[in-house]
Formats: C-alpha cells, structure tokens, sequence
C-alpha cells in the first residue's frame, strides 16, 4: 500500500489556478496520499485484438498484454507488406500516430502493448487490420513511471489529503492550466530529479507547470 503523510494544507502547493483546473476522481484502494501528490490514470489491462471485418489472412494477435507507455483509446495494427506465411504491420497509437513497426510471428514489444502476430492458414494481405481497445478504469493511483496500467504517465495533482486504504474514495485532482510549486509535490519514493523533470514535461501538456 502506497502511504503518504498527510500534513500539506489542501491546495497549498497551487500558485495559481483557474475555474477549469479541477475535477472529481476516484482515488483507488490501498493508497494514502498527501495533497500534492502527482497522479496516473489506471486503464484495464485486460485487453483484446479485434480482427477488421473482411480481413483476408485469418491470423491471431496472441500473448496480448500491457507495457510502459500505455495510452487510452483505440490502437491501429495494420499489415504493410504481405509475405507468405508471414509480413509486416505496422502500429499507431490512439493518437493516429505511427508508432512501431513489426514482423508476423515475431514478439513485438512498443508503445504500451507486447504482443505477437501469428500468421494462420491463410497468410494476411496488404491492409488487414486489427483494433486493440483501452479503456480508463475511472480510477487514478500515485504516478509511478515504471507501472504498466497506464498510470506511468501523469495525469495530475491531488488536491487534498485522502486515506483510500480500505476502499476506493472521491477525491479532487487538478488536471489542467495551473502553477504549482514543485517543492510542494509528492511523487512515488525513489523519485530522482529526471523523473520529477519528465512529469514536469508530462503535465506540461496539460498546461500545468512546475515553478521552482
């Protein structure tokens, strides 16, 4: 269980803030954390390939599981050059961007996912394709860059102290356009100033920034 003292004033770590900078989250079971504590998204990691429909080849996405660098939304795996009884695909990221290249029955390790493409009885021809859906558990936990559920990535600051230890609890987090003074925050133990600096970079993005 995460445990974290709980002694930093709810919102003390803001410099500034706006109307939009706040939402309402689902802490998840078996954390205590303090305000100021940087948060990750949880995603189900239980996850399938869907075959396109009138794909040719009727190969299976196999061994299918979650890495770092998992991401919410819809993966694309399509095959960009056929061979017999093999090829290759290619993979985007729920963000349409292209973001590994692949052989057919050979393990595959990118962008969140590890999986292999197996080739079947019929080989698969140029576009066929496979969908991998990831879906938000609705719970946050304490970020940790080395998690595979997808809370390896930041996705904002606790508000308020909160004691989730024996179930999950609603909490605040701020998610965007706000200042925070980085002496304030909480992060996973054995955090090092490169892993500050990359959540840094990470909240950037949603136009949090850590002021020194």
């Amino acid at each position: 269980m995460t445990v974290k003292t709980m002694d930093l004033p709810a919102g003390a770590f803001l410099s500034s803030s706006t109307a939009r900078s706040i939402n309402t989250v689902t802490i998840q079971q078996g954390q205590i954390l303090n305000a100021g504590h940087v948060l990750g998204e949880v995603l189900n990691t239980t996850i399938t390939a869907t075959a396109a429909t009138g794909n040719t080849g009727d190969g299976t996405v196999t061994g299918l599981s979650t890495v770092t660098g998992l991401k919410k939304g819809t993966y694309d795996l399509t095959i960009i050059q056929k061979a017999p009884d093999g090829g290759q695909f290619q993979l985007r990221d729920p963000r349409g961007k292209v973001v590994g290249f692949g052989v057919v029955g050979v393990a595959f390790v990118e962008a969140g996912l590890s999986f292999t493409l197996q080739d079947g009885s019929t080989d698969f021809v140029l576009g066929d394709r496979f969908t991998i859906e990831v879906e938000s558990t609705g719970k946050v936990i304490e970020w940790n860059p080395g998690n595979t559920d997808g809370s390896d990535t930041p996705a904002g600051i606790l508000f308020a102290a909160i004691d989730a230890t024996d179930q999950d609890r609603k909490g605040v987090m701020v998610s965007r356009e706000a200042s925070v003074i980085t002496a304030d925050l909480s992060f996973f133990d054995g955090a090092t100033p490169d892993d500050i600096q990359a959540a840094g970079e990470s909240l950037a993005l949603h136009k949090i920034d850590l002021l020194s």
